[in-house]
């Protein structure tokens, strides 16, 4: 990103990811955490950060607890 992303430009991620217990039967590769999201970043500006979760049922119609993270930067 670092290569594409102009002087000062920003950027929006989102990523969640899921409590790995109940194990799935086929598992959806978990996305990043908000700690691996600002360590990649660490050289920009971090202009909003937050994380969250809830509560909801997997493919499998078993209760389990979903994070979302998210991150907007500003290339310094």
């Amino acid at each position: 990103m670092d290569e594409h992303v102009t002087e000062q430009g920003i950027i929006g991620i989102e990523t969640f990811y899921q409590d790995p217990k109940p194990p799935f039967g086929h598992p959806v590769r978990s996305l990043y955490t908000l700690k691996e999201l600002t360590a990649y970043f660490m050289t920009w500006t971090e202009l909003y950060a937050r994380e969250y979760s809830h509560l909801g049922l997997d493919m499998n119609g078993q209760t389990r607890k979903f994070f979302v993270s998210g991150l907007v930067v500003r290339k310094v």
